[in-house]
Parts: C-alpha cells; sequence; structure tokens
C-alpha cells in the first residue's frame, strides 16, 4: 500500500488479528475441536489428529487425517501442502516454493 496511488479509506468495524504465523492463525481460524485441531473444510474425518490446522477450500472433498499431531493440511486448488506446523518447518517450504521451477504455484 505504500507505493500506491490509487487507494481509498472505508470506517469498519471489526477486530483486528496480526496474523504473522500459524501459531496466531490457528487461534484465529476456527473453534478448535475437542482435540485440540482448527478445522475448515466442509466434511472431515479425523481419527487420532491432535493440535493440527487443516484446511480444505474445496467443499466437496472430504479431508480424511489419521495420526497427525502439529500438523498443517492446506489443500486448495492448485497446492497441497502438509508440513509440521513448526515455523522453521513451514519457513523451509515456503523458501522453496519461491524457487522459479514453482512459479506456477504461487
Amino acid at each position: 500500500m505504500e507505493n500506491t496511488e490509487i487507494d481509498r479509506v472505508f470506517p469498519a468495524d471489526f477486530r483486528w488479528a496480526d496474523i504473522s504465523n500459524w501459531d496466531a492463525a490457528y487461534r484465529h481460524i476456527a473453534t478448535p475441536d475437542p482435540d485440540g485441531n482448527a478445522i475448515i473444510a466442509g466434511h472431515s474425518l479425523l481419527l487420532g489428529s491432535r493440535d493440527c490446522i487443516l484446511i480444505t477450500d474445496r467443499e466437496d472433498k472430504l479431508l480424511a487425517v489419521s495420526g497427525l499431531e502439529d500438523y498443517l493440511v492446506i489443500d486448495t486448488e492448485d497446492v497441497l501442502m502438509i508440513c509440521p506446523r513448526d515455523e522453521r518447518k513451514v519457513k523451509d517450504i515456503t523458501t522453496h516454493i519461491g524457487l522459479p521451477e514453482y512459479e506456477d504455484f504461487r
């Protein structure tokens, strides 16, 4: 926004959340289930999984997960990312996605 000459400001009333990492996102994505999983999915089946963030943008897809703990499962139209919630591991994979051979998936 700092370098734009085209901008607009509108009054709004909403709660601010600085989503700076996956742990912050976990607290704001969804109300965790009894096992601590934050899920955004039309249909999900979780067995023995704890403290995961599970997201799919496909309402018609079943998100089935078993035996994961502290993982991210992010399923979008063009990328499926499965990674430990550890900030360094997430940074490693997103850094690699930034390489030229993965440009079509950014």
